[in-house]
């Protein structure tokens, strides 16, 4: 995935300040800064189906070798990291699967008060029934 987290923080911090978005705006603002990078020959497709169990965004693109599928599912932290991890994992694994992604990415989006950016931020690989899911906190 191109976007760093420092780049989607700053592209946050620019749109929203300090704006505490629910799940529905966080899918907009990380749509909407995929967009700019994706322009082109590939695109970002939204599954309208918040909250049950689908695909939040998916990044499509043509190489050589064919089509490429990336997905990407967002979670906002309500309860523990590790249960919220848990779910993530298994419902992105789950959406990967369903459309046939190559590349799967979980984003945690952590809005707790009094969270330094450097505690909110982070980025680490998990393995889920085999495949390989990138996971962001935000």
């Amino acid at each position: 995935m191109v976007a760093t987290v420092t780049q989607i923080r700053n592209c946050y911090q620019t749109l929203f300040g300090v704006l505490d978005l629910i799940a529905i705006d966080w899918l907009s603002l990380i749509q909407a800064f995929l967009q700019r990078i994706v322009n082109g020959s590939r695109r970002v497709e939204r599954e309208p189906g918040l909250g049950r169990g689908r695909t939040d965004l998916l990044v499509v693109w043509n190489y050589p070798g064919g089509m490429q599928r990336a997905m990407i599912e967002l979670k906002v932290l309500r309860k523990a990291l590790e249960s919220t991890l848990a779910e993530g994992l298994a419902q992105t694994w789950e959406c990967a699967d369903r459309c046939g992604a190559e590349e799967a990415h979980l984003v945690i989006f952590d809005r707790r008060l009094g969270h330094t950016w450097e505690e909110k931020t982070w980025q680490r690989s998990e393995q889920h029934a085999g495949l390989t899911i990138t996971v962001w906190g935000m």
